[in-house]
Protein backbone atom coordinates (compact mmCIF):
# COMPACT_ATOMS: atom_id res chain seq x y z
CA UNK A 1 0.00 0.00 0.00
CA UNK A 2 2.98 2.19 1.25
CA UNK A 3 5.19 1.93 -2.01
CA UNK A 4 1.76 1.66 -4.33
CA UNK A 5 1.17 5.87 -2.93
CA UNK A 6 4.72 7.25 -3.49
CA UNK A 7 4.82 5.35 -6.82
CA UNK A 8 1.94 7.57 -7.57
CA UNK A 9 3.29 10.24 -6.38
CA UNK A 10 1.95 10.50 -2.26
CA UNK A 11 5.41 10.51 -0.78
CA UNK A 12 4.23 12.34 2.65
CA UNK A 13 3.29 10.70 5.54
CA UNK A 14 1.91 12.29 8.85
CA UNK A 15 2.14 9.54 11.13
CA UNK A 16 0.99 9.51 14.98
CA UNK A 17 2.12 6.73 17.38
CA UNK A 18 0.35 3.70 17.98
CA UNK A 19 0.26 -0.05 18.12
CA UNK A 20 -2.86 -1.15 15.71
CA UNK A 21 -0.97 0.82 13.04
CA UNK A 22 2.32 -0.58 13.09
CA UNK A 23 1.92 -2.11 9.88
CA UNK A 24 1.69 0.95 8.06
CA UNK A 25 4.59 2.77 10.00
CA UNK A 26 6.63 -0.12 9.30
CA UNK A 27 6.27 0.36 5.62
CA UNK A 28 7.08 4.13 5.52
CA UNK A 29 9.91 3.69 8.20
CA UNK A 30 11.70 0.75 5.82
CA UNK A 31 10.61 2.63 2.72
CA UNK A 32 14.00 5.06 1.43
CA UNK A 33 11.45 7.17 -0.70
CA UNK A 34 8.84 8.22 1.64
CA UNK A 35 9.04 11.63 3.72
CA UNK A 36 7.36 11.93 7.11
CA UNK A 37 6.75 13.55 9.94
CA UNK A 38 5.36 12.42 13.44
CA UNK A 39 3.53 13.90 16.11
CA UNK A 40 1.59 12.58 18.81
CA UNK A 41 -1.78 14.59 18.33
CA UNK A 42 -3.89 13.42 15.74
CA UNK A 43 -5.55 16.81 15.69
CA UNK A 44 -2.45 19.11 14.83
CA UNK A 45 -1.21 16.07 12.56
CA UNK A 46 -4.29 16.15 10.28
CA UNK A 47 -4.14 19.62 10.24
CA UNK A 48 -0.07 19.96 9.26
CA UNK A 49 -1.36 17.47 6.08
CA UNK A 50 -4.16 19.98 5.93
CA UNK A 51 -1.41 22.57 5.19
CA UNK A 52 0.61 20.57 3.06
CA UNK A 53 -1.64 20.06 0.79
CA UNK A 54 -2.64 23.54 -0.04
CA UNK A 55 0.72 24.79 -0.67
CA UNK A 56 1.69 21.82 -3.08
CA UNK A 57 -2.01 20.72 -4.47
CA UNK A 58 -1.36 16.96 -3.89
CA UNK A 59 -1.99 14.98 -0.93
CA UNK A 60 -0.15 13.54 2.18
CA UNK A 61 -0.87 10.55 3.82
CA UNK A 62 -2.15 10.37 7.44
CA UNK A 63 -1.43 7.16 9.48
CA UNK A 64 -3.28 6.81 12.83
CA UNK A 65 -4.10 3.55 15.09
CA UNK A 66 -7.80 2.70 15.59
CA UNK A 67 -10.11 3.98 18.70
CA UNK A 68 -10.76 8.00 19.30
CA UNK A 69 -7.21 8.27 17.44
CA UNK A 70 -9.17 8.41 14.23
CA UNK A 71 -11.63 10.46 15.89
CA UNK A 72 -9.18 13.56 16.19
CA UNK A 73 -9.36 14.19 12.67
CA UNK A 74 -12.49 15.04 11.98
CA UNK A 75 -11.93 18.84 11.95
CA UNK A 76 -9.02 18.87 9.80
CA UNK A 77 -11.80 16.25 7.36
CA UNK A 78 -13.92 18.89 7.53
CA UNK A 79 -11.95 21.85 6.59
CA UNK A 80 -10.17 19.48 3.87
CA UNK A 81 -14.01 19.00 2.13
CA UNK A 82 -15.26 22.04 2.36
CA UNK A 83 -12.22 23.66 0.85
CA UNK A 84 -11.06 20.65 -1.61
CA UNK A 85 -8.43 20.11 -0.37
CA UNK A 86 -6.69 16.39 -1.34
CA UNK A 87 -6.09 14.37 1.95
CA UNK A 88 -5.85 10.74 2.13
CA UNK A 89 -6.45 9.26 5.53
CA UNK A 90 -4.66 5.42 6.31
CA UNK A 91 -6.50 4.56 9.50
CA UNK A 92 -6.10 1.76 11.76
CA UNK A 93 -8.79 -0.63 12.49
CA UNK A 94 -9.56 -4.14 14.63
CA UNK A 95 -10.19 -7.41 12.42
CA UNK A 96 -14.12 -7.91 11.89
CA UNK A 97 -13.91 -10.72 14.75
CA UNK A 98 -13.53 -8.23 16.99
CA UNK A 99 -15.68 -5.51 16.20
CA UNK A 100 -19.49 -5.56 18.43
CA UNK A 101 -17.73 -7.76 21.22
CA UNK A 102 -16.14 -4.86 23.86
CA UNK A 103 -12.98 -5.26 22.19
CA UNK A 104 -10.72 -2.78 23.28
CA UNK A 105 -9.90 0.21 22.12
CA UNK A 106 -12.26 -0.54 18.87
CA UNK A 107 -14.93 1.91 17.75
CA UNK A 108 -17.18 2.02 14.72
CA UNK A 109 -14.65 4.12 12.35
CA UNK A 110 -16.64 2.81 9.03
CA UNK A 111 -17.64 5.96 7.44
CA UNK A 112 -17.09 8.01 10.49
CA UNK A 113 -16.59 10.92 8.30
CA UNK A 114 -19.66 10.83 6.59
CA UNK A 115 -20.31 12.73 3.80
CA UNK A 116 -17.25 14.72 4.17
CA UNK A 117 -14.81 12.14 2.81
CA UNK A 118 -15.05 11.99 -1.29
CA UNK A 119 -14.56 7.67 -0.92
CA UNK A 120 -14.51 5.69 1.74
CA UNK A 121 -13.51 1.97 2.06
CA UNK A 122 -13.10 -0.85 4.15
CA UNK A 123 -9.83 -2.90 3.67
CA UNK A 124 -10.03 -6.38 5.16
CA UNK A 125 -7.13 -7.66 7.02
CA UNK A 126 -4.87 -10.60 5.01
CA UNK A 127 -6.55 -13.32 3.50
CA UNK A 128 -10.04 -11.46 2.72
CA UNK A 129 -8.50 -9.65 -0.16
CA UNK A 130 -6.44 -10.11 -3.54
CA UNK A 131 -2.97 -8.46 -3.87
CA UNK A 132 -4.09 -6.90 -6.99
CA UNK A 133 -6.97 -5.78 -5.49
CA UNK A 134 -5.21 -3.80 -2.48
CA UNK A 135 -3.37 -1.87 -5.08
CA UNK A 136 -6.10 -1.41 -7.27
CA UNK A 137 -7.97 0.47 -4.37
CA UNK A 138 -4.68 2.29 -3.39
CA UNK A 139 -4.87 3.79 -6.95
CA UNK A 140 -8.26 4.74 -6.60
CA UNK A 141 -8.07 6.58 -3.45
CA UNK A 142 -5.09 8.37 -4.85
CA UNK A 143 -7.86 9.16 -8.40
CA UNK A 144 -10.61 10.45 -6.03
CA UNK A 145 -8.20 12.71 -4.11
CA UNK A 146 -6.98 13.99 -7.15
CA UNK A 147 -10.10 14.46 -8.87
CA UNK A 148 -12.49 17.13 -9.90
CA UNK A 149 -13.17 18.61 -7.20
CA UNK A 150 -10.42 17.55 -4.78
CA UNK A 151 -10.52 16.16 -1.35
CA UNK A 152 -10.97 13.48 1.32
CA UNK A 153 -10.35 10.22 0.90
CA UNK A 154 -10.27 6.99 3.43
CA UNK A 155 -8.93 3.31 3.80
CA UNK A 156 -9.80 2.08 7.39
CA UNK A 157 -7.19 -0.72 7.23
CA UNK A 158 -8.10 -3.58 9.22
CA UNK A 159 -4.96 -5.47 11.06
CA UNK A 160 -4.77 -8.81 13.21
CA UNK A 161 -1.99 -9.37 15.33
CA UNK A 162 0.83 -10.03 14.93
CA UNK A 163 1.09 -6.77 13.60
CA UNK A 164 4.55 -6.39 12.69
CA UNK A 165 5.82 -9.08 9.37
CA UNK A 166 8.22 -9.13 7.73
CA UNK A 167 9.97 -6.26 5.68
CA UNK A 168 8.49 -4.61 2.28
CA UNK A 169 11.50 -5.99 0.70
CA UNK A 170 10.18 -9.31 1.13
CA UNK A 171 6.57 -8.52 0.37
CA UNK A 172 4.76 -11.00 -2.15
CA UNK A 173 3.19 -7.22 -3.35
CA UNK A 174 6.85 -5.84 -4.74
CA UNK A 175 6.12 -7.69 -8.41
CA UNK A 176 2.90 -5.51 -9.05
CA UNK A 177 4.44 -2.20 -8.26
CA UNK A 178 5.53 -2.50 -11.72
CA UNK A 179 2.22 -2.74 -13.30
CA UNK A 180 -0.31 -1.26 -13.66
CA UNK A 181 -1.36 2.31 -15.24
CA UNK A 182 -0.56 5.75 -13.35
CA UNK A 183 -3.81 7.38 -12.73
CA UNK A 184 -4.36 11.15 -15.02
CA UNK A 185 -5.44 14.19 -13.07
CA UNK A 186 -7.18 16.23 -16.51
CA UNK A 187 -7.69 19.72 -16.97
CA UNK A 188 -11.58 20.53 -17.21
CA UNK A 189 -10.92 23.35 -20.33
CA UNK A 190 -14.13 25.24 -20.92
CA UNK A 191 -15.31 24.53 -24.20
CA UNK A 192 -15.39 26.97 -26.90
CA UNK A 193 -18.73 27.93 -27.59
CA UNK A 194 -19.46 28.36 -23.73
CA UNK A 195 -16.61 30.32 -23.26
CA UNK A 196 -18.16 32.43 -26.73
CA UNK A 197 -21.41 33.21 -24.31
CA UNK A 198 -18.93 34.37 -21.61
CA UNK A 199 -17.25 36.49 -23.69
CA UNK A 200 -20.00 38.15 -25.72
CA UNK A 201 -21.37 39.07 -22.27
CA UNK A 202 -18.56 41.00 -20.83
CA UNK A 203 -17.73 42.61 -24.62
CA UNK A 204 -21.32 44.15 -23.76
CA UNK A 205 -21.26 45.27 -20.52
CA UNK A 206 -21.20 48.93 -19.73
CA UNK A 207 -20.08 48.96 -16.33
CA UNK A 208 -17.99 45.73 -15.76
CA UNK A 209 -16.67 45.04 -12.62
CA UNK A 210 -14.31 41.90 -11.50
CA UNK A 211 -13.96 40.17 -8.11
CA UNK A 212 -11.27 37.88 -7.40
CA UNK A 213 -11.78 35.25 -4.55
CA UNK A 214 -10.03 32.31 -3.47
CA UNK A 215 -6.93 31.39 -6.04
CA UNK A 216 -4.72 28.55 -5.14
CA UNK A 217 -1.45 28.73 -7.02
CA UNK A 218 1.13 31.20 -8.57
CA UNK A 219 0.56 30.01 -12.08
CA UNK A 220 -3.24 30.79 -11.40
CA UNK A 221 -2.55 34.26 -10.30
CA UNK A 222 0.15 34.82 -13.06
CA UNK A 223 -2.99 33.85 -15.73
CA UNK A 224 -5.65 36.18 -13.88
CA UNK A 225 -3.37 38.74 -13.36
CA UNK A 226 -3.30 38.96 -17.14
CA UNK A 227 -6.67 38.71 -17.74
CA UNK A 228 -7.21 41.93 -15.46
CA UNK A 229 -4.65 43.30 -17.58
CA UNK A 230 -6.10 42.68 -20.85
CA UNK A 231 -10.04 43.34 -19.53
CA UNK A 232 -9.08 46.60 -17.81
CA UNK A 233 -12.13 46.77 -15.71
CA UNK A 234 -11.74 47.89 -12.39
CA UNK A 235 -10.59 44.79 -9.83
CA UNK A 236 -12.04 43.98 -6.39
CA UNK A 237 -8.99 41.19 -5.02
CA UNK A 238 -10.12 39.84 -1.98
CA UNK A 239 -7.29 38.64 0.36
CA UNK A 240 -7.19 34.97 -0.51
CA UNK A 241 -7.09 35.54 -4.12
CA UNK A 242 -3.15 36.14 -3.72
CA UNK A 243 -3.68 39.36 -5.16
CA UNK A 244 -4.98 41.66 -2.43
CA UNK A 245 -1.46 43.99 -2.95
CA UNK A 246 -0.75 43.40 -6.78
CA UNK A 247 0.48 46.71 -8.10
CA UNK A 248 -1.84 46.42 -11.69
CA UNK A 249 -3.53 49.88 -11.72
CA UNK A 250 -6.76 48.00 -12.51
CA UNK A 251 -6.32 46.53 -8.97
CA UNK A 252 -8.73 48.72 -6.38
CA UNK A 253 -7.06 47.58 -3.30
CA UNK A 254 -8.52 49.27 -0.64
CA UNK A 255 -11.99 48.24 -1.87
CA UNK A 256 -12.69 46.86 1.64
CA UNK A 257 -12.75 50.30 3.29
CA UNK A 258 -14.50 52.18 0.26
CA UNK A 259 -17.40 49.53 -0.13
CA UNK A 260 -18.64 51.44 3.40
CA UNK A 261 -19.55 54.47 1.33
CA UNK A 262 -23.30 53.93 0.17
CA UNK A 263 -22.34 55.95 -2.83
CA UNK A 264 -19.17 54.46 -4.13
CA UNK A 265 -20.49 53.52 -7.62
CA UNK A 266 -22.91 56.06 -9.65
CA UNK A 267 -23.49 53.68 -12.00
CA UNK A 268 -23.65 50.09 -10.10
CA UNK A 269 -22.07 47.16 -12.61
CA UNK A 270 -24.13 45.36 -14.58
CA UNK A 271 -21.59 42.40 -15.10
CA UNK A 272 -19.74 41.00 -12.43
CA UNK A 273 -16.87 38.46 -13.73
CA UNK A 274 -16.00 36.65 -10.26
CA UNK A 275 -12.64 34.20 -10.65
CA UNK A 276 -12.09 32.25 -7.25
CA UNK A 277 -13.44 30.54 -4.51
CA UNK A 278 -14.78 31.98 -1.16
CA UNK A 279 -14.63 35.51 -0.01
CA UNK A 280 -13.48 36.86 3.08
CA UNK A 281 -14.93 40.71 2.61
CA UNK A 282 -18.66 40.46 4.27
CA UNK A 283 -18.87 44.18 2.82
CA UNK A 284 -17.64 42.76 -0.56
CA UNK A 285 -20.50 39.98 -0.10
CA UNK A 286 -23.15 42.12 1.14
CA UNK A 287 -22.78 44.57 -2.24
CA UNK A 288 -22.55 41.37 -4.33
CA UNK A 289 -26.05 40.22 -2.68
CA UNK A 290 -27.57 43.87 -3.27
CA UNK A 291 -27.03 43.58 -6.99
CA UNK A 292 -29.77 40.60 -7.78
CA UNK A 293 -30.73 40.33 -11.29
CA UNK A 294 -28.02 41.67 -12.63
CA UNK A 295 -25.36 39.70 -14.84
CA UNK A 296 -22.93 37.63 -11.95
CA UNK A 297 -20.37 35.35 -13.71
CA UNK A 298 -18.70 32.93 -11.68
CA UNK A 299 -15.32 30.80 -12.72
CA UNK A 300 -13.60 28.42 -10.56
CA UNK A 301 -12.34 25.04 -10.77
CA UNK A 302 -14.87 22.50 -9.49
CA UNK A 303 -18.58 22.16 -10.40
CA UNK A 304 -20.08 23.61 -6.64
CA UNK A 305 -22.40 25.73 -5.95
CA UNK A 306 -20.37 28.93 -3.57
CA UNK A 307 -23.26 31.61 -3.52
CA UNK A 308 -24.78 32.48 -0.57
CA UNK A 309 -26.16 35.10 -1.62
CA UNK A 310 -27.82 33.45 -4.33
CA UNK A 311 -27.07 36.17 -7.48
CA UNK A 312 -24.65 33.97 -9.91
CA UNK A 313 -26.60 33.87 -13.34
CA UNK A 314 -23.59 32.19 -14.92
CA UNK A 315 -21.52 29.15 -13.47
CA UNK A 316 -18.01 28.76 -15.53
CA UNK A 317 -16.16 25.40 -14.21
CA UNK A 318 -12.73 25.55 -15.17
CA UNK A 319 -8.96 25.07 -14.95
CA UNK A 320 -8.47 29.26 -14.35
CA UNK A 321 -5.21 29.29 -15.68
CA UNK A 322 -6.53 27.47 -19.04
CA UNK A 323 -9.75 29.86 -18.58
CA UNK A 324 -7.63 33.15 -18.35
CA UNK A 325 -5.64 31.95 -21.26
CA UNK A 326 -8.62 31.36 -23.47
CA UNK A 327 -10.85 34.70 -22.57
CA UNK A 328 -7.85 36.90 -23.49
CA UNK A 329 -7.52 34.68 -26.81
CA UNK A 330 -10.77 35.59 -27.66
CA UNK A 331 -11.43 39.31 -26.47
CA UNK A 332 -8.34 40.37 -28.17
CA UNK A 333 -10.30 40.73 -31.22
CA UNK A 334 -12.54 42.96 -29.50
CA UNK A 335 -14.10 45.77 -32.05
CA UNK A 336 -14.27 48.43 -29.35
CA UNK A 337 -11.52 48.96 -26.67
CA UNK A 338 -12.14 47.72 -22.92
CA UNK A 339 -10.52 50.88 -21.12
CA UNK A 340 -10.55 51.03 -17.13
CA UNK A 341 -13.72 53.06 -17.71
CA UNK A 342 -14.31 56.58 -15.76
CA UNK A 343 -15.64 54.82 -13.12
CA UNK A 344 -12.69 52.90 -12.56
CA UNK A 345 -10.16 55.80 -12.76
CA UNK A 346 -12.35 57.49 -9.58
CA UNK A 347 -12.21 54.03 -7.70
CA UNK A 348 -8.60 54.03 -8.34
CA UNK A 349 -8.09 57.67 -6.83
CA UNK A 350 -10.44 56.50 -3.71
CA UNK A 351 -8.01 53.68 -3.26
CA UNK A 352 -4.82 55.66 -3.13
CA UNK A 353 -6.53 58.08 -1.05
CA UNK A 354 -7.20 55.88 1.40
CA UNK A 355 -4.14 54.15 1.62
CA UNK A 356 -2.53 57.64 2.48
CA UNK A 357 -4.90 57.91 5.37
CA UNK A 358 -4.00 54.49 6.73
CA UNK A 359 -0.45 55.50 6.72
CA UNK A 360 -1.34 59.22 8.00
CA UNK A 361 -3.39 57.39 11.09
CA UNK A 362 -1.04 54.69 11.45
CA UNK A 363 2.36 57.53 11.93
CA UNK A 364 0.45 58.57 14.60
CA UNK A 365 0.20 55.50 16.23
CA UNK A 366 2.97 54.36 18.37
CA UNK A 367 1.42 51.53 20.61
CA UNK A 368 1.22 48.36 18.62
CA UNK A 369 -2.52 47.12 17.30
CA UNK A 370 -3.90 44.53 14.79
CA UNK A 371 -3.84 46.85 12.20
CA UNK A 372 -0.54 48.47 11.56
CA UNK A 373 1.37 44.89 12.13
CA UNK A 374 -0.69 43.62 9.44
CA UNK A 375 0.57 46.23 7.49
CA UNK A 376 3.90 45.90 8.36
CA UNK A 377 3.99 42.40 7.74
CA UNK A 378 3.14 43.20 4.19
CA UNK A 379 6.14 45.81 4.08
CA UNK A 380 8.43 43.35 4.85
CA UNK A 381 7.75 40.25 3.47
CA UNK A 382 8.71 39.15 0.04
CA UNK A 383 7.00 37.61 -3.04
CA UNK A 384 9.34 34.07 -2.58
CA UNK A 385 7.67 33.49 0.94
CA UNK A 386 4.49 32.10 2.67
CA UNK A 387 1.80 34.04 4.81
CA UNK A 388 -0.68 31.84 6.36
CA UNK A 389 -3.63 33.73 7.80
CA UNK A 390 -6.21 32.55 10.95
CA UNK A 391 -9.73 33.25 11.39
CA UNK A 392 -11.56 35.89 12.81
CA UNK A 393 -9.26 39.49 12.89
CA UNK A 394 -6.14 38.28 11.13
CA UNK A 395 -7.40 37.66 7.92
CA UNK A 396 -9.68 40.63 8.28
CA UNK A 397 -6.96 43.19 9.08
CA UNK A 398 -4.72 41.82 6.25
CA UNK A 399 -7.73 42.30 3.86
CA UNK A 400 -8.12 45.90 5.39
CA UNK A 401 -4.58 46.60 5.55
CA UNK A 402 -2.31 44.92 3.66
CA UNK A 403 0.31 47.51 1.88
CA UNK A 404 -0.05 47.15 -1.83
CA UNK A 405 3.69 45.46 -2.85
CA UNK A 406 4.71 41.85 -1.99
CA UNK A 407 2.43 38.95 -3.27
CA UNK A 408 3.98 35.88 -1.14
CA UNK A 409 1.88 32.32 -1.31
CA UNK A 410 -1.21 32.78 1.06
CA UNK A 411 -2.69 30.04 3.27
CA UNK A 412 -5.88 30.04 5.41
CA UNK A 413 -8.35 27.59 6.74
CA UNK A 414 -10.98 29.22 5.40
CA UNK A 415 -13.25 26.01 4.46
CA UNK A 416 -14.92 26.32 7.80
CA UNK A 417 -13.09 29.06 9.22
CA UNK A 418 -12.29 27.49 12.28
CA UNK A 419 -9.97 28.61 14.81
CA UNK A 420 -8.48 25.18 15.76
CA UNK A 421 -5.08 23.65 14.11
CA UNK A 422 -3.78 26.85 12.69
CA UNK A 423 -0.53 26.70 14.01
CA UNK A 424 -0.38 22.74 12.63
CA UNK A 425 -1.56 24.21 9.10
CA UNK A 426 1.18 26.61 8.78
CA UNK A 427 3.63 24.22 9.70
CA UNK A 428 2.41 22.04 7.04
CA UNK A 429 1.99 24.79 4.82
CA UNK A 430 5.74 26.04 5.12
CA UNK A 431 6.90 22.15 4.61
CA UNK A 432 5.05 21.91 1.65
CA UNK A 433 6.15 25.14 0.34
CA UNK A 434 9.85 24.94 1.33
CA UNK A 435 10.11 28.66 1.84
CA UNK A 436 10.15 30.93 5.01
CA UNK A 437 6.70 31.33 5.98
CA UNK A 438 5.07 33.74 8.54
CA UNK A 439 1.47 33.12 10.53
CA UNK A 440 -0.89 35.75 11.59
CA UNK A 441 -2.90 34.31 14.55
CA UNK A 442 -4.75 35.55 17.55
CA UNK A 443 -4.37 34.56 20.84
CA UNK A 444 -7.44 32.45 21.37
CA UNK A 445 -6.32 30.14 18.10
CA UNK A 446 -2.81 30.57 19.32
CA UNK A 447 -4.00 28.51 22.56
CA UNK A 448 -6.35 26.55 20.70
CA UNK A 449 -3.56 24.51 18.99
CA UNK A 450 -0.39 25.01 21.11
CA UNK A 451 0.28 21.33 20.55
CA UNK A 452 1.05 22.26 16.69
CA UNK A 453 4.66 24.10 18.58
CA UNK A 454 5.52 20.68 18.41
CA UNK A 455 5.86 20.05 14.65
CA UNK A 456 8.44 23.50 14.80
CA UNK A 457 11.26 20.78 15.68
CA UNK A 458 10.38 18.78 12.28
CA UNK A 459 9.76 21.57 10.14
CA UNK A 460 12.77 22.18 8.53
CA UNK A 461 12.43 25.84 7.02
CA UNK A 462 12.20 28.74 9.40
CA UNK A 463 8.63 29.90 10.26
CA UNK A 464 7.54 33.06 12.58
CA UNK A 465 4.38 33.26 14.36
CA UNK A 466 3.13 36.42 15.18
CA UNK A 467 0.59 36.32 17.49
CA UNK A 468 -1.68 39.12 18.73
CA UNK A 469 -2.36 38.85 22.29
CA UNK A 470 -5.29 41.04 23.48
CA UNK A 471 -6.45 38.70 26.37
CA UNK A 472 -9.44 37.11 24.17
CA UNK A 473 -11.47 37.73 20.78
CA UNK A 474 -11.21 40.75 19.46
CA UNK A 475 -13.30 40.22 16.45
CA UNK A 476 -16.51 40.32 19.33
CA UNK A 477 -16.17 43.71 19.68
CA UNK A 478 -17.08 44.70 16.49
CA UNK A 479 -20.33 42.57 16.87
CA UNK A 480 -23.57 43.39 17.89
CA UNK A 481 -23.12 41.77 21.63
CA UNK A 482 -20.52 44.36 22.22
CA UNK A 483 -23.68 46.54 23.12
CA UNK A 484 -24.14 43.41 25.70
CA UNK A 485 -20.91 43.77 28.19
CA UNK A 486 -22.70 41.22 30.76
CA UNK A 487 -22.79 38.81 27.69
CA UNK A 488 -19.57 39.60 26.07
CA UNK A 489 -17.04 39.53 28.91
CA UNK A 490 -16.25 36.56 29.90
CA UNK A 491 -18.67 34.45 28.33
CA UNK A 492 -17.85 35.62 24.82
CA UNK A 493 -14.81 37.23 24.26
CA UNK A 494 -12.98 34.57 26.74
CA UNK A 495 -10.45 36.91 28.24
CA UNK A 496 -7.32 34.81 29.83
CA UNK A 497 -4.06 34.96 31.77
CA UNK A 498 -2.10 32.14 29.97
CA UNK A 499 1.94 32.98 29.35
CA UNK A 500 2.06 32.64 25.69
CA UNK A 501 6.35 32.28 26.34
CA UNK A 502 5.60 29.37 29.34
CA UNK A 503 4.13 27.98 26.42
CA UNK A 504 6.99 28.78 23.80
CA UNK A 505 9.62 27.71 26.39
CA UNK A 506 8.19 23.95 26.70
CA UNK A 507 8.07 23.24 23.22
CA UNK A 508 11.98 25.03 22.62
CA UNK A 509 10.69 27.81 20.65
CA UNK A 510 12.27 31.09 20.96
CA UNK A 511 9.62 33.81 22.02
CA UNK A 512 10.37 37.81 22.53
CA UNK A 513 7.12 39.65 23.32
CA UNK A 514 6.43 43.40 22.28
CA UNK A 515 4.54 46.29 22.79
CA UNK A 516 5.70 49.24 20.65
CA UNK A 517 5.46 48.78 16.40
CA UNK A 518 8.73 49.93 16.14
CA UNK A 519 9.84 46.97 18.34
CA UNK A 520 7.39 45.10 15.94
CA UNK A 521 8.91 46.10 12.93
CA UNK A 522 12.62 45.21 14.29
CA UNK A 523 12.26 41.80 15.66
CA UNK A 524 10.07 40.88 12.47
CA UNK A 525 12.85 42.27 10.06
CA UNK A 526 15.21 40.03 12.55
CA UNK A 527 13.16 36.99 11.93
CA UNK A 528 13.06 36.99 8.51
CA UNK A 529 16.72 37.96 8.16
CA UNK A 530 17.64 34.66 10.42
CA UNK A 531 17.02 30.67 10.12
CA UNK A 532 15.31 30.00 12.90
CA UNK A 533 11.75 29.42 14.34
CA UNK A 534 10.72 32.25 16.54
CA UNK A 535 7.06 33.52 17.64
CA UNK A 536 6.41 37.63 18.02
CA UNK A 537 4.07 38.04 21.09
CA UNK A 538 2.71 41.36 19.94
CA UNK A 539 0.72 43.08 22.91
CA UNK A 540 -2.46 45.11 22.09
CA UNK A 541 -6.04 45.84 23.40
CA UNK A 542 -8.74 45.32 21.91
CA UNK A 543 -10.35 49.00 22.90
CA UNK A 544 -7.78 50.62 21.42
CA UNK A 545 -8.16 48.72 18.07
CA UNK A 546 -11.99 49.12 18.06
CA UNK A 547 -11.20 52.52 18.11
CA UNK A 548 -8.41 52.67 15.24
CA UNK A 549 -11.29 50.84 13.12
CA UNK A 550 -13.95 53.48 14.05
CA UNK A 551 -11.22 56.60 12.81
CA UNK A 552 -10.38 54.52 9.81
CA UNK A 553 -13.94 54.41 8.63
CA UNK A 554 -14.30 58.17 9.19
CA UNK A 555 -11.45 58.89 7.52
CA UNK A 556 -12.64 57.06 4.58
CA UNK A 557 -16.52 58.77 4.68
CA UNK A 558 -14.85 62.26 5.22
Amino acid sequence: MINELIRLGVDYFCIAPGSRSTPLAAQVARNENARHIICYDERSLAFFALGYARATGKPAAVIVTSGTAVANLYPAVVEAAMDRVPMILLTADRPPELHHVGANQTIRQARMFGDYVRWFVDVPPDGYASERGLLSTVREAVAKAMGFPKGVVHLNCMFREPLLGESSEKSPLVPLLQRGNFFGHPEVRVSAGDLDVVVDVVKRAENGLVVLGAIRSKEEQRAVVRLCEELRWPVFADVLSGLRTFSGRENIANFDHLLLKGDLFKRMPDVVLQIGGRLVSKRLQAFLDGRAGERHIFVDNHPDRLDPGHTVTDRVWGDLSLFAGDFCGRLAPSPRPLPLAGEGEELSRYSQEVERRIDALLEGESVAHECGVARAITKHISDDMGLYLSASMPIRDMLMFAKVGAMPHIGANRGASGIDGVISSACGFAAGLQKPTTLLIGDLAFLHDSNGLSLFRSTSVPMTIVVINNQGGGMFHFLPVAKHPDVLTPFVDSPHNFMLKGLCNTFGVAHVRVETQRDFEACYRDALAGQTHRVIEVVSDKARNFTFHEKMKDAVLR
